[in-house]
């Protein structure tokens, strides 16, 4: 029988810092809100990081750049409200919009009797890559650090030890 080790990269020996906003993870979730805080008049001041335990900056900087030619299998389907949302904080303009698809109707079958039902709604909803969202509130986040002195901080690599 073998045995593993499991070793966990930290950032041990790091004086711990006072902030106002603490996100932990930077999927499409944390990012928006990481956009949504530094874009708000009422809450730009605050001192805020994202701590992501993978690799998310050049993940994010290799797509926008240099796209995937296929599309990435990570989708998930975004409500008008969502997409109204992200337009409010600045974010939908850097959405790549030829890399979603947008639908109106939505056919489907009950499990027991096999009844067909349909939904014919004007723009249902969304289909978008996760990446391309977490890219273009990304590149939100990264216009507004540039408009002020209190910039958004970003670690990624990094695992959480110890919220006091």
């Amino acid at each position: 029988m073998m045995s593993f080790k499991r070793f966990m990269a930290t950032t041990a020996n790091v004086a711990p810092k006072l902030r106002d906003v603490v996100i932990i993870g930077g999927g499409p979730a944390g990012l928006t809100v990481a956009a949504a805080l530094k874009n708000s008049p009422i809450t730009k001041d605050l001192k805020c990081t994202l701590i992501e335990g993978g690799s998310l900056i050049e993940p994010m900087h290799n797509f926008i750049e240099n796209e995937p030619q296929h599309f990435l299998n990570r989708v998930v389907s975004i409500t008008p409200k969502t997409v109204d949302y992200l337009e409010s904080i600045g974010a939908w303009e850097h959405v790549k919009q030829h890399r979603i698809e947008s639908y109106d109707n939505i056919h489907t079958y009950d499990g027991i009797t096999n009844a067909p039902m349909e939904f014919d709604y004007p723009d249902i909803a969304t289909m978008i890559e996760n990446y391309n969202i977490q890219s273009a509130v990304f590149q939100r986040v990264e216009e507004l650090n540039k408009t002020t002195d209190n910039k958004f901080e970003l670690l990624d690599k990094t695992k959480v030890v110890d919220i006091d």
